[in-house]
């Protein structure tokens, strides 16, 4: 497949690795203007220079609650540029991959499923549903996978949390907080493996399992030896967290049986991120 990437973020650059493993030809747009392939949602799209291809990804967006709310330039960019853009590449036969997330629910119910109705409590939420529900009116030819919390290798909670822990210093884990965590290959797996299926609509990408940060911090020092004494207890509230769902899963069975594949269940990802360290 010919696949078009929107975005040079840390997941644009690992689905470009994995796509290229599995044998796809790939082509990445970039801000930057000396870029062969230049594109800058801040503006409005022209897709004139960009390559004719099966399928783009749109990963390029702002991100983050307090982002969304603050920066004047968020509601362009991951909305109305979004939209204009994914219908300039529909029109000329590219069908559409956006990643969403799980802020489209207010996180009050867990392992939610593709038929739940979004009930986003942010802007950053809204502005994905927003977009949603544009593609879904054109599902035939848009490919939405909401994705749960993604975990890096070299940088990222884990990451951050191995390197504290090495050092013998403490670290601080939410118990208010959960997680239902993804290792950032398997999400860029997935999606490959959904496109490769030809799939369209909407999928989900999260594991069959959550716990709270701090379980998870637990399960994480016991798995490589560390003491559990260096995790320290927090509170989201303590940390001026704006935006703290009880719940962060989402119901992914679906996905599963379409691929053919399995997600990683918690203690699987930690031995996964372990052999990588």
């Amino acid at each position: 497949m010919d696949i078009l990437i929107v975005g040079e973020g840390t997941f644009s650059r690992n689905l470009t690795k994995v796509f290229k493993d599995r044998g796809h030809n790939i082509f990445v747009t970039s801000r930057k203007k000396d870029r062969e392939f230049q594109l800058d949602l801040s503006h409005s799209p022209d897709i004139r220079n960009l390559p004719k291809t099966d399928w783009a990804i749109i990963a390029a967006a702002v991100t983050g609650y307090k982002a969304c709310e603050e920066n004047t330039e968020a509601y362009k960019i991951n909305t109305t540029n979004t939209i204009q853009l994914a219908q300039d590449l529909m029109e000329r036969g590219t069908k559409i991959v956006f990643p969403s997330s799980t802020a489209v629910f207010n996180g009050n119910i867990q392992f939610v499923t593709c038929n739940e109705l979004p009930s986003p409590e942010t802007s950053y939420g809204s502005q994905k549903v927003e977009v949603e529900n544009y593609l879904l009116n054109n599902k035939k030819n848009a490919l939405i996978i909401r994705y749960t919390k993604i975990l890096g290798y070299k940088s990222g909670l884990l990451f951050d949390w191995i390197t504290s822990l090495i050092q013998g210093k403490n670290i601080t884990a939410f118990t208010d907080l959960s997680i239902s965590p993804v290792m950032i290959d398997d999400a860029s797996f997935v999606t490959c493996r959904l496109m490769e299926e030809g799939k369209t609509s909407l999928y989900h990408c999260s594991p069959p399992e959550e716990v709270s940060y701090y379980d998870f911090a637990k399960a994480l020092c016991m798995e490589f030896g560390f003491a559990t004494t260096l995790i320290v207890k927090g509170c989201s509230k303590d940390f001026n967290i704006s935006y703290a769902p009880k719940f962060s899963s989402l119901e992914a069975s679906g996905t599963e049986t379409a691929i053919d594949w399995h997600f990683p269940r918690i203690n699987e990802l930690i031995k996964k991120f372990i052999k990588s360290c």
